[in-house]
């Protein structure tokens, strides 16, 4: 009877510590899962902040070329001051194998230039998959972000607003999960035209 009460205690003692294990084991998943989407959200804040400041202040190149270069689905290039150097930067946001990148080559010399060879690279976010529509659209005059947005070829002239989209793909513990960010923003150098 003694082995009997015993084989009892030692059955109810592992099932509590299994039950403890399975505990701390799922929290740790959750935790990880929930510190993994926080990290993601405040990366997306940073990145976003800087390319809309960057793109507000958009003005024309120190060479006098229009202040968006190009346009396309997976890239932007344009011009912006963004040292505090009194001449614009020439600056490229772009896909390249699963990140978004940015680039940015300092105007030099006289007459002024913009040494392609020399752009600085900078991976933003890794990790991003590119939905249908690409993560750059371009809105004309009166567009809401909503409608169809302009047709390629794009004539950079008439872009108003540029709506930025950006999926994020992470796999956590085996589970994957993936984060959809949105913003849209209209450069301050189209209202002086």
């Amino acid at each position: 009877e003694k082995l009997y009460i015993l084989l009892i205690i030692i059955s109810i003692i592992t099932i509590i510590f299994v039950a403890l294990g399975s505990l701390v084991i799922n929290f740790s998943y959750l935790s990880n899962f929930i510190f993994a989407r926080v990290g993601s959200q405040s990366e997306m804040n940073d990145v976003f902040s800087r390319l809309i400041n960057e793109l507000r202040r958009a003005t024309p190149a120190s060479d006098g070329a229009y202040f968006i270069q190009s346009a396309g689905t997976s890239s932007i290039v344009f011009f912006s001051d963004v040292i505090g150097n009194s001449n614009t930067e020439r600056i490229r946001y772009y896909y390249d194998s699963g990140a978004l990148k940015r680039g940015l080559v300092v105007a030099s010399g006289t007459p002024v230039i913009y040494d392609i060879s020399k752009e600085t690279i900078l991976t933003l976010v890794k990790n991003i998959t590119v939905a249908s529509s690409g993560i750059f659209s371009y809105f004309g005059t009166g567009a809401d972000v909503s409608s169809t947005p302009l047709t390629y070829p794009i004539s950079v002239s008439n872009i108003r607003v540029i709506k930025i989209n950006i999926l994020i793909t992470e796999t956590i513990r085996g589970v994957k999960s993936s984060r959809n960010f949105t913003t849209a923003v209209s450069p301050r150098s189209i209202l002086f035209q």
